[in-house]
C-alpha cells in the first residue's frame, strides 16, 4: 500500500457514518483501492448484516468496472464457499451477494430512481463530475437520504476534480482537501514534478510515467490535447458531462484544416471577442462565398506571454503563436478595439459587417471611430437564444464542408477548450463561460468565439445573397 492509500483507508475505518471525498488524476489507481473497500463491506470488517454497497457511476458500463474489481477482491473467499455466494453480472445487472449475512454489492448507473428502495452501509460514487449535469443534484440528495436506514452508512465519493466549486463532489472535496491530489494551476503542465505533484502513484507506475510524457509532448505540439491533459492527468477539473465540445478537435482537423486556402474575395465579413486587459482578443474573418477563414489573437504586453503562458499553463504556446504570426502583442495593459480593427484592416480589407458581443458594443462603435471605419456593425447576443443559433449555424457550416482555415495553432488550441452548455430543454447550446464549467478561465476559447460570430454572419450574408435582397447601408 501507498502513503496516500493508508491515509484513506485510515480515514474511511475512521468514519463511524457520513461523507468522504478522494479525488485522483487517472490511472493512479482509485478504482481499484476503493473497489478493496467494498469488498471489506461486503465480507470483511466494514460488513453489516443485509447492507447494500452500491457502487454509482455515470453509465452502467462504467459502474461494471468497479463490479470487476470487487469480484476479484472477493474471489478466494467465493472459490472457497460457492454454495454461499450468489453472483450475476450482465449488460444489465451486476451482483454479488453473501446469502449467509446477505450483505451484497450492486452496481448502479447515476439515476435517482433506481437508487429508492435501498438500504445501503455503503455507497462509491465513481466519477461525480461526469454525472449527467441536469440530475447530478437530484442523484446526490437521493443518494443522502439513503445514508439513514442503516447505522454507520457511509458515503465514499471518488474521481478526477470537476470544474467549479458549485458542484457537490468539489464542496465535498473541500471539507476534507487532504484527500485532494493535483497539480497547482500556476505549475509547468509539462514538468515531470507537477506529474508527481498531482499523481501520487506514479513514481511506481513506470508505465504510466512514460504515458504522461508521451501525452504531454503531444500537447505541446497539438494545443487541442492540452485540455484532457490539464483535467485527467494533472486533475484540475472535469467537466460535467452535460458539457460537449464545440467540435471534436479531430472533426475540425478532418473538415476544416486544409494545405492551400481557398481564394479571399473582396467581400468578407470580420467577428471580434473583445478581451480587453487580463484575456484574449480574437479577429477572425470569414469570406462566406469560398468559406475561407482566417483568425488572429491579441494580447497586451503586460503582463508578458511568459508570464501568461505560467499562469495559463500554455508552455511555449502563446510564444510559438506569436513566431507563427498568428498572435500580435500590442503595447501597454489593454489591448484596444481600434488596434485589434486596424490590424484586421490591414490584414484582410475593410469587411462589409463587423459582429461583436452585444455588450461590447460601444467598444466596438469607439474603436470604428477612432480607425475612421465605415461597416454596418451587428452585435448578438451569447445566451440560448442567439448565441444558440450561431453555434447551430457554425457548426452545420463546418459539418457542411463550408469552412476552411489552414493548419493554426490558434484555432487547433481554441477549438480544443471551447464547449458549449445546454439549456433546461437540452435543445440549445451556446458557448459556455468560465462560471458555467465550461469555458475555462485559464485557456483561450476566444478564438472560437470570434470565428462562430463571424461564420454565422457569414452564413447569413449568404442566404441574402441567394434571396436577392436589396443591399444594406454598411455605416458605424
Amino acid at each position: 500500500m501507498l502513503d496516500w492509500e493508508l491515509d484513506f483507508l485510515a480515514d474511511v475505518e475512521r468514519l463511524p457514518r457520513g461523507e468522504l471525498g478522494l479525488s485522483v488524476p487517472s490511472g493512479a489507481g482509485k478504482t481499484t483501492l476503493v473497489a478493496a473497500v467494498c469488498g471489506a463491506a461486503v465480507a470483511g470488517p466494514l460488513a453489516q448484516p443485509r447492507g447494500d454497497v452500491i457502487g454509482v457511476a455515470a453509465s452502467f458500463q462504467q459502474a461494471l468496472i468497479l463490479a470487476d474489481h470487487v469480484r476479484a477482491f472477493l474471489a478466494p473467499i467465493i472459490e472457497r464457499d460457492p454454495e454461499r455466494w450468489r453472483v450475476l453480472r450482465s449488460e444489465q445487472r451486476a451482483l454479488i451477494e453473501d446469502v449467509s449475512t446477505g450483505a451484497r454489492f450492486q452496481a448502479r448507473e447515476a439515476s435517482a430512481r433506481t437508487l429508492h428502495g435501498s438500504a445501503p452501509s455503503l455507497i462509491v460514487a465513481d466519477e461525480p463530475a461526469q454525472w449527467q449535469w441536469s440530475q447530478r443534484d437530484a442523484i446526490y440528495s437521493a443518494i443522502r437520504s439513503r445514508l439513514g436506514k442503516i447505522p454507520g452508512a457511509r458515503l465514499v465519493a471518488i474521481g478526477t476534480r470537476p470544474v467549479g466549486e458549485e458542484h457537490w463532489f468539489a464542496k465535498l472535496l473541500s471539507r476534507n482537501p487532504r484527500h485532494v491530489h493535483a497539480a497547482g494551476g500556476d505549475d509547468d503542465p509539462f514538468a515531470e514534478a507537477t506529474w508527481h505533484k498531482a499523481n501520487p502513484s506514479l513514481a511506481h507506475f513506470a508505465e504510466l510515467l512514460e504515458t504522461y510524457r508521451r501525452e504531454a509532448a503531444e500537447a505541446q505540439q497539438d494545443g487541442s490535447l492540452l485540455a484532457p491533459f490539464r483535467a485527467l492527468r494533472l486533475n484540475l477539473g472535469t467537466h460535467d458531462a452535460e458539457q460537449n465540445w464545440l467540435l471534436e478537435p479531430s472533426t475540425w482537423e478532418r473538415l476544416v484544416e486544409c494545405d492551400i486556402l481557398p481564394e479571399a474575395p473582396r467581400r468578407y465579413v470580420l467577428g471580434l471577442d473583445l478581451g480587453g486587459s487580463a484575456a484574449m482578443s480574437a479577429a477572425a474573418a470569414y469570406w462566406w462565398k469560398t468559406g475561407r477563414l482566417e483568425a488572429v489573437g491579441h494580447f497586451a504586453a503586460v503582463p508578458d506571454l511568459s508570464e501568461r503562458a505560467r499562469r495559463d499553463g500554455a508552455g511555449d504556446l502563446y510564444e510559438r503563436m506569436r513566431a507563427e504570426g498568428e498572435l500580435v502583442v500590442h503595447p501597454g495593459r489593454v489591448v484596444e478595439a481600434a488596434a485589434v480593427l486596424r490590424d484586421a484592416i490591414e490584414r484582410w480589407g475593410t469587411p462589409v459587417a463587423v459582429v461583436a458581443d452585444r455588450y461590447r458594443e460601444a467598444e466596438l462603435r469607439q474603436g470604428l471611430a477612432n480607425t475612421h471605419g465605415r461597416c454596418y456593425v451587428e452585435v448578438r447576443g451569447m445566451g440560448y437564444v442567439e448565441g444558440a443559433d450561431d453555434v447551430r449555424t457554425f457548426q452545420r457550416a463546418v459539418l457542411a464542408g463550408d469552412v476552411h482555415a489552414k493548419r493554426s495553432l490558434l484555432l487547433r488550441s481554441a477549438i480544443g477548450e471551447a464547449r458549449v452548455v445546454g439549456d433546461t430543454s437540452g435543445a440549445n447550446f451556446k458557448l459556455a463561460k468560465s462560471s458555467e464549467g465550461g469555458r475555462r478561465a485559464r485557456l483561450r476559447d476566444d478564438a472560437a468565439a470570434a470565428s462562430i460570430l463571424a461564420v454565422a454572419s457569414g452564413c447569413r450574408e449568404a442566404i441574402r445573397e441567394t434571396n436577392r435582397r436589396p443591399l444594406r447601408v454598411y455605416i458605424a
